[in-house]
């Protein structure tokens, strides 16, 4: 699938947020935590101004988006969400190598990841490890806290619908996913 990756607009704060709820929905969550992160998984156009936010367009339809934030050797990626129709297509695969040359010529050297459990394979497959766990909603609830070296050679990702399957986004910042 051809498509392109640009930098998003704060006018596509309503599709962008869509992605991000199908694409968390899409996991299997019940309904009582999708209620519960429902406002937290807006991505309003304030942010969208304010951040680094790319989306995967294809035939002008947005297919998924990242958002990156920080500065100096360790920046975040805090988005990378998937519109459920398009996971294990490369969308997510190619989103996210993107994210890495975005990451590396603003002077990262490490990226940190707090991932959806989902998610989690889909990160160690380009080399990020788990470091720990950083708290999320409901209390009690623990996310995979990861980082990814930007200076050792990224690991090649087999097949594109393989690594697509083992998740789509992450949840660098809590406060903006469950």
């Amino acid at each position: 699938m051809e498509f392109t990756i640009r930098r998003a607009k704060p006018e596509e704060s309503e599709q962008i947020t869509a992605i991000t709820r199908a694409s968390k929905s899409y996991w299997g969550y019940s309904q009582a935590l999708m209620d519960l992160w429902w406002e937290n998984l807006s991505i309003p156009a304030e942010y969208i101004a304010a951040h680094p936010v790319f989306v995967a367009e294809w035939d002008g339809r947005l297919l998924g988006y990242f958002s990156l934030s920080g500065a100096g050797e360790v920046q975040e990626l805090d988005n990378l969400f998937i519109a459920p129709e398009y996971i294990g297509r490369g969308v997510g695969k190619r989103l996210f190598r993107f994210a890495l040359e975005q990451l590396r010529s603003n002077g990262a050297r490490r990226v940190r990841i707090v991932a959806d459990p989902h998610a989690e394979a889909f990160y160690k497959r380009f080399g990020a490890r788990r470091i720990g766990t950083a708290p999320s909603i409901p209390e009690g609830r623990e996310l995979p806290l990861m980082l990814l070296d930007l200076d050792s050679e990224e690991k090649e990702i087999g097949d594109d619908r393989e690594a697509e399957n083992q998740g789509d986004g992450s949840e660098t910042n809590p406060s903006l996913s469950g």
